[in-house]
């Protein structure tokens, strides 16, 4: 279980990083707000969301595996 929790933190992380990058790409490359920047940012937010909840559930898991 121990690792279970290290896993799912850790794609939580990867999620949340590789998203940010993504979007800086696409505002670096087109120097604009268009609309796919837009719809980029809105994908961010939700990968985001979703890492923020990876780290949430992994960390709770390595807490439960410590008590």
């Amino acid at each position: 279980m121990h690792s279970t929790g290290f896993i799912i933190h850790l794609i939580g992380e990867l999620l949340i990083a590789l998203t940010v990058l993504r979007v800086h790409r696409q505002v670096v490359q087109g120097h604009t707000f268009d609309k796919k920047v837009i719809n980029e940012m809105k994908l961010e937010q939700r990968l985001g969301a979703a890492g923020v909840l990876f780290i949430l559930v992994g960390a709770a898991l390595e807490l439960a595996v410590g008590l």
